[in-house]
């Protein structure tokens, strides 16, 4: 016969408080050993991206702060390790796919915004070289345009 299910507690290897946001995507960033978290709707402030150290040695989170009404959707991490050299793209709901350069040694910062849908863009994923960025919208769209050069449509 069939046994009772077991309750099974997996390993918990830390947690880390959203400042009453709600995580709305997370990736990799293996470069950095960080991870990646789209949070929207924290406490006194809009929507961001945080980089969470996952290494364990109490390293603080590094925050990019979106402008106001940004609306995350998503978050998709590109890191190249020949170059040490992180990418972060971010979907959001203003339309505006937002580019980060989380590179190791200086604090991650917002470098380039496309408006290539005129509608919210949903979802976000770059190319493993970090040189071109697929965006999908409310549209129906998807967009594939490089991370270098002009910024697509305004």
């Amino acid at each position: 016969g069939a046994g009772a299910a077991k309750a099974y507690s997996p390993e918990v290897f830390f947690e880390v408080p959203l400042d009453g946001g709600a995580a709305v995507a997370l990736d990799w960033d293996l470069l950095s050993e960080r991870l990646a978290v789209a949070i929207t709707g924290g406490t006194g402030f809009g929507d961001k991206i945080t980089f969470v150290p996952v290494t364990g040695d109490d390293l603080p989170p590094e925050d990019v702060v979106l402008p106001a009404g940004a609306g995350v959707t998503d978050v998709s991490v590109s890191c190249r390790e020949e170059d040490d050299v992180v990418f972060a793209a971010a979907a959001c709901t203003d339309g505006a796919l937002r580019l980060i350069d989380a590179s190791p040694g200086a604090p991650p910062s917002i470098v380039r915004t496309a408006y290539s849908h005129g509608v919210a863009a949903t979802a976000v994923r770059l190319s493993p070289d970090g040189r071109v960025v697929a965006s999908g919208s409310a549209s129906g769209h998807v967009v594939v345009q490089p991370t270098s050069g002009s910024p697509g449509a305004s």
